[in-house]
């Protein structure tokens, strides 16, 4: 069948599956009972796909194949094995008695002979053709036996009544035409399974058969949705905010609708008064979705608290919750099995992340402490361990601006935190006040910190670290083995931290103060970004790792004394803007004549105010790559550049 498409044609997936369908390849309703044919199909056709039938795969974000294409070889044989029932023709007569799929260029629509094909199932415009012609009448009155017609990009002004003559129609595409109704006699179509109107920008009028309105109302209900549990794939629901009634999302009836994979909800941009937030909150209680939903989206839900059930739908791949701006807390999404990618964006009245985001009771945040006395009954009793975000690989939060504390305990023989979580990204939170303790999840390998305000030192909650952890000493005593912070981590950035300041030593032992000796922290971190941070006086030793290759400071104008130094394998350096201390030496990050960074092969010096090249640059010899850019005020000569002999 796929003959029909021509040579290099690009094929859609979807549209193939539905022709498939049309012509009874996927079977009968009778045979088949409730199963549906969408799925039949799919198969068939990743089984053709398997075996490489088709090539050149185009996916979406989530691997799904969307469009393919066949080799060229296999589109010859497929022809040869249809050339008595399938053709396409540009300009030659149609000669076939017994054709029954037809491909047709424009110059041909109008030829006689294709309508005395009375036997034809399939008739569909080569692309690109049929927009600069006008479909005959005959489409409609003779060939009385087609499965699927394609009309798409015909330019139809008017789609004619004829149409109710094409009675074993089960395909029909009359997507990018210029018509601004249909007739009410596309209802006579009992057969038609499938009607595409994409991008049919005038079209104003629905026929009354397929508008399920009550009485005189124009237009459709959400209880209308309820008799559609053969949807598949993407749902999008929009303008919510104008729904009346706040038992319309139940009787829409989602939780009958198995093959459902993509749900939108959109509520719209209006101010809600509070009244009209709590009835928002009862029109999005109902409009459950089945369990095997994957993806769910809610956008601009003014409502106060998110639904119970959200937290039980155990397939949930994604979740993006955007613009919900009265939202006071988050349901227990921790405990969605399968949950892999988790974003939040304008959640502007959320002010605590915790418990009841985790889904953990009193029971796994108490005290745990194993009493081994014999007078504490069910003491000999071992909890079960519980795993938080089990799946979690991408967590962001953006612009929850009234955020002020995001509270993780790290109850390791208890509870277990995200142990897949390998990219976080916390952009322009600025009312939290500290990070959690991110050292110890095991997984991460990009952390993205942007706009957090009301951070003034990282600390040893960043890293994880309590006084009571193995890894952790006081004064002189020395730690038994100890673990290693931020594993993983490969990729860290910090940028626009207004009031990230001076940070304290928290690796010193010689004061008394707790020191960390047994840890190793950041041990594979290579890539560490700091930008725009005013107030840092000191950069963190601990960021220096003798991993790290690629380091980029910005802007950081509040640098002074001793900095600590630089990775001896550090390869790519960048500094640009007003850097402190730093803008007219290299000396302060421990550029010396006994320490030159051989390994050191690209240097970027960018929007320096400074009139000469920083101190100690002279040291630096290994220098492969020098790029020097806006530097308006500086001058050197040749000479200063002699010492470069790789450059």
């Amino acid at each position: 069948y796929c003959a029909i498409f021509p040579k290099n044609a690009s094929i859609e997936k979807d549209e193939l599956v539905k022709l498939w369908m049309a012509q009874g390849f996927l079977g009968s309703f009778n045979f088949n009972g409730n199963k549906d044919f969408e799925i039949i199909g799919g198969d068939y056709f990743d089984n053709l796909a398997m075996r490489s039938f088709f090539q050149g795969f185009k996916k979406d974000n989530e691997g799904n194949i969307l469009s393919c294409m066949m080799h060229d070889l296999v589109h010859d044989f497929a022809q040869f094995l249809a050339r008595s029932e399938t053709l396409i023709v540009e300009e030659q007569e149609v000669s076939h008695v017994k054709i029954r799929h037809l491909g047709v260029g424009a110059s041909n629509i109008n030829n006689g002979s294709i309508y005395e094909e009375t036997y034809l199932r399939t008739l569909r415009p080569l692309e690109g053709w049929w927009e600069r012609c006008t479909v005959p009448l005959d489409v409609f009155s003779k060939l009385k036996c087609l499965r699927a017609l394609s009309l798409h990009g015909c330019k139809l002004n008017k789609v004619p009544d004829e149409v109710k003559k094409l009675l074993h129609l089960r395909f029909l595409d009359l997507s990018r035409n210029i018509f601004e109704e249909l007739p009410e006699a596309i209802c006579g179509l009992i057969n038609l399974q499938t009607l595409k109107l994409f991008k049919c920008l005038y079209l104003v009028k629905l026929p009354k058969g397929i508008v399920m309105g009550d009485g005189d109302e124009e237009g459709c209900k959400l209880k209308d949705l309820r008799l559609l549990n053969h949807l598949q794939g993407k749902l999008s629901i929009y303008g919510l905010k104008r729904v009346a009634e706040v038992n319309e999302g139940k009787e829409a009836e989602l939780k009958k609708k198995e093959n459902l994979r993509v749900l939108t909800l959109e509520f719209g941009d209006a101010d809600v008064r509070e009244e009209d937030g709590l009835k928002m909150q009862g029109i999005l209680e109902g409009f459950q979705p089945h369990r095997n939903l994957e993806t769910l989206n809610i956008n601009r839900y003014p409502g106060f608290v998110l639904p119970f059930w959200i937290s039980a739908l155990s397939n949930l791949v994604k979740l993006d919750l955007y613009g919900c701006s009265q939202c006071l807390q988050l349901p227990a999404l921790g405990r969605l099995a399968s949950l892999e990618y988790l974003r939040l964006i304008d959640l502007y009245s959320l002010k605590h992340i915790g418990s009841e985001w985790y889904g953990l009771d009193n029971t796994h945040l108490g005290n745990n402490n194993t009493d081994n006395g014999s007078g504490a009954s069910g003491s000999s009793v071992r909890q079960q361990k519980v795993v938080i975000f089990p799946k979690l690989n991408k967590l962001e939060i953006w612009d929850c601006v009234e955020l002020e504390e995001w509270d993780m305990p790290l109850l390791t023989d208890i509870v277990e935190f995200f142990p897949n979580l390998s990219n976080l990204k916390l952009i322009r939170c600025q009312g939290l006040l500290a990070l959690p303790p991110l050292g110890k999840l095991k997984s991460l390998e990009t952390i993205y910190l942007e706009g957090l305000h009301g951070i003034k030192c990282l600390g040893l909650d960043f890293l994880g670290i309590s006084p009571g952890d193995d890894c952790v000493v006081r004064g002189g005593e020395s730690a038994s083995a100890g673990a290693t912070i931020f594993p993983e981590l490969k990729d860290l950035t910090f940028r626009n931290m207004d009031e990230w300041g001076e940070e304290e030593e928290i690796l010193s032992r010689n004061k008394g103060e707790i020191g960390i000796t047994a840890a190793t922290i950041m041990p594979c971190l290579t890539n560490l970004k700091i930008s725009n941070c005013p107030k840092l006086k000191r950069l963190p030793e601990y960021l220096f790792p003798e991993a790290l290759d690629h380091l980029v400071i910005r802007y950081c104008s509040q640098l002074t004394g001793t900095q600590p130094c630089l990775p001896l394998h550090l390869d790519w350096l960048c500094l640009e803007g007003e850097l402190g201390v730093v803008r007219s030496s290299l000396l302060p990050l421990g550029v010396s004549p006994h320490n030159n960074y051989p390994n050191l092969k690209t240097l970027v010096i960018s929007d320096s105010p400074q009139d000469s090249l920083p101190e100690g640059f002279n040291l630096l010899t290994g220098i492969e790559t020098l790029a020097i850019r806006k530097c308006e005020f500086l001058d050197f000569v040749p000479e200063d550049l002699k010492h470069l002999t790789v450059l």
